[in-house]
């Protein structure tokens, strides 16, 4: 799915996408859905969805606010969980790292193979040139394959009576988020548009595998009270257990504590704990089924303690202080000062949720109370994307992280020599109440510089919740900088998107648009949609496109080929072209891009 709205967990930031949101049927009203939601603005929200009159534009409303509150919780949870502090650090551990890999590399002046993991495969260095790793890059090497195999064994499906369904911390943030949107859509719209809602979905023969494997798996175990409803594939749950549960699961240790381990139980990955949780509760699961959410929390925490030797606020605990402890031998160290300055910020508002899960654990477990009193005051670092570039400068308001402007031109004669594709909202309001990352300076660097250069040793360009021309313009500067070329792994070379042209209808509402090549007016369902990597890795069909046009058309369609990093569309002739140019990576060369 072409991403509208998105939590990006390198960055800690919301992303939205302004040119898709403005390209979309009602864009004004859904724009303001989405805005009213991030600011926590209910009234006003509300508001504007009963002034609906079009059934599309009041349901896309809500559902794009129920994706915020979605998103919204992602950070919530990643920013308190035991398992989501550990991926949040694993991104750290890159940021505080990259400029010693590049030192090293600089000082032997050998290329850089990456992603750093494919150093370790002789193999893969002798096919891409590659001479092997000196200690830094090799023991940096060792740390991404160990994450990515956490990572891996984390999603591994498990068989069951519903089929094979993920149950890790990924999984486990994926439901938690989806049921608490639900119940917040349900609060503040009511019943007749949460189904709206819930129906307003391409895919929703995936809802169940992704969102909702939590529900049929504790009801089936015994523990959850839950129901299809007759004639429908709504389900009716008495949901106080739920979150409890799952948050259990994944207060696992990560810090190379000792674990605890015998034939039925395990306090290592998410999965693991969950299932050694579910054995140990189904010895009284009927009288867990009717406890409320604190009761239900205490229970967990008593099971907890039984079977792995530390309640899950132990956990918890024992994970914020190894964190601690970390950022302390950074700085000693003498590591870069705003890397640890935005981990400090993300480990102090990590103590003020753990601080609210101990002292009113309902506002973190019970989604009725959650949806009333904390998402409204949960304000991530919000992102405007575009994708295909806005000419001229950022807009008041916004700081920018990613943009280029020619130098020596007069931009006021020549408007489409400057643009901006990223720029993060400024924070404004520092009100106590807010539960928030403050300092922003840190997290503008960490967004616009470190994250696009460890997301590039992490996984080459496959790894991209962001733009795209970031990651590019990342590695043409380090290796000017440098004079060190970054060789990227023919596996990573792109990001694994196929863009389907029935995504952009859906999310658009719209049944038509102009071909961007040929002006030709395009129905559904005809047309494609270009991945604007896999547009880069056809030259041909690039110099096709600049050899057609004349005069300043071909001057403007060079500045867009080189500015738009969104997907392009095209009627059904242009995209059989397009299919018969030739695969060649030489534009991703740095003296081409």
């Amino acid at each position: 799915m072409i991403p509208l709205l998105q939590f990006d967990p390198a960055t800690l930031t919301l992303w939205y996408d302004t040119q898709l949101l403005s390209a979309s049927k009602s864009s004004r009203e859904v724009g303001l859905a989405l805005h009213y939601a991030m600011d926590g603005k209910e009234e006003w929200l509300k508001c504007l969805v009963r002034q609906q009159t079009d059934p599309w534009t009041r349901t896309r409303c809500a559902s794009v606010a129920s994706a915020v509150w979605h998103e919204k919780r992602h950070f919530l949870d990643f920013v308190l969980t035991n398992y989501g502090a550990l991926r949040i650090r694993q991104f750290f551990m890159l940021y505080i790292n990259v400029r010693t890999v590049l030192q090293s590399s600089l000082e032997s002046k050998s290329p850089i193979l990456v992603p750093l993991d494919r150093n370790l495969d002789a193999l893969r260095r002798e096919m891409m040139g590659i001479a092997p790793p000196g200690p830094i890059i090799e023991s940096m090497a060792r740390g991404i394959r160990q994450t990515k195999k956490m990572i891996l064994e984390d999603r591994r499906p498990i068989p069951g009576r519903f089929g094979a369904m993920e149950v890790g911390g990924e999984a486990i943030f994926e439901c938690i988020a989806y049921h608490v949107q639900l119940g917040k859509t349900h609060r503040v719209f009511g019943r007749e548009i949460v189904d709206s809602v819930q129906s307003d979905n391409p895919s929703r023969e995936l809802i169940g595998q992704k969102y909702q494997w939590a529900y049929l798996l504790m009801r089936q175990t015994g523990l959850l009270d839950a129901d299809f409803l007759p004639g429908s594939n709504a389900i009716r749950i008495r949901d106080e257990p739920l979150i409890p549960l799952l948050y259990g699961a994944l207060a696992g240790r990560y810090y190379g504590q000792e674990q605890t381990r015998t034939e039925t139980v395990s306090s290592g990955h998410a999965a693991e704990r969950l299932a050694s949780l579910i054995l140990k509760l189904r010895e009284d699961a009927a009288n867990f089924t009717k406890l409320s959410t604190v009761e239900a929390w205490k229970r967990v925490n008593d099971a907890a303690s039984a079977i792995f030797g530390r309640s899950v606020i132990q956990e918890i605990e024992a994970d914020f202080e190894h964190e601690a402890r970390l950022i302390e031998q950074f700085e000693e160290t003498g590591n870069d000062d705003l890397v640890v300055a935005a981990y400090r910020d993300f480990h102090r508002l990590r103590g003020e949720f753990i601080q609210i899960l101990k002292d009113e654990p309902e506002k973190i477990l019970a989604q009725d109370r959650w949806a009333d009193s904390l998402v409204n005051r949960t304000q991530p670092f919000v992102v405007a994307a575009a994708p295909a570039g806005a000419t001229g400068v950022v807009p008041e308001g916004f700081l920018r992280l990613s943009a280029y402007q020619h130098p020596e031109t007069d931009y006021e004669s020549f408007p489409d020599a400057r643009w901006w594709w990223t720029a993060m909202r400024e924070q404004t309001d520092s009100k106590g109440e807010l539960l928030r990352l403050h300092d922003q300076k840190a997290w503008v660097n960490i967004a616009s510089d470190y994250a696009p250069m460890a997301k590039l040793l992490f996984d080459g360009n496959r790894m991209r919740s962001m733009v795209g021309p970031e990651i590019m313009s990342t590695k043409i500067r380090i290796e000017r900088e440098s004079g060190i070329p970054l060789v990227i792994d023919g596996i990573s070379r792109h990001p694994n998107d196929e863009p389907d042209i029935a995504q952009w209808y859906y999310l658009t509402g719209k049944n038509h648009f102009r071909c961007q090549v040929t002006r030709k007016l395009v129905q559904t369902p005809h047309g494609r949609m270009l991945d604007p990597w896999d547009i880069r890795r056809r030259p041909a069909f690039l110099d096709a496109l600049v050899t057609s046009l004349g005069g300043s058309q071909k001057e403007r369609m060079r500045v867009a080929i080189w500015r738009d990093w969104s997907p392009w569309l095209v009627c059904d002739e242009v995209g059989a072209l397009f299919d018969q140019a030739k695969i060649d990576y030489s534009y991703f060369k740095s003296s081409q891009f």
